[in-house]
């Protein structure tokens, strides 16, 4: 269990990572590692980050209308609260982090 989980964070970090980095083309203009160097040192990091101790996580849905629009969400799937995971509707809790499921969802 603990590789296919290991497993399947790298494939779902990996499709994230591409669409950020898609984004990141289209809206920004980065093509080059130099491009994405001068983007990253051009955030004003202490205005996203709160203290040392915090760090940044990468939503693996980046949004729930264009997942829906790409037909990927049915109905009933739901996200993840703790790591923006698309996951099926037969789940009771998240297949990434072992999150259970919102009452609400």
């Amino acid at each position: 269990r603990k590789v296919v989980q290991v497993g399947a964070r790298a494939v779902l970090w990996s499709r994230t990572a591409l669409r950020v980095m898609e984004l990141l083309e289209r809206r920004e203009g980065v093509h080059t590692q130099a491009s994405l160097y001068d983007f990253a040192r051009a955030v004003r990091w202490s205005e996203v980050v709160a203290s040392e101790q915090q760090t940044l996580s990468v939503g693996a849905v980046l949004s729930l209308d264009r997942a829906r629009a790409s037909g990927k969400m049915r109905a009933g799937d739901w996200v993840c609260r703790s790591c923006n995971a698309l996951v099926f509707a037969s789940k009771d809790e998240c297949y990434q982090c072992g999150e259970p499921r919102d009452a609400d969802t």
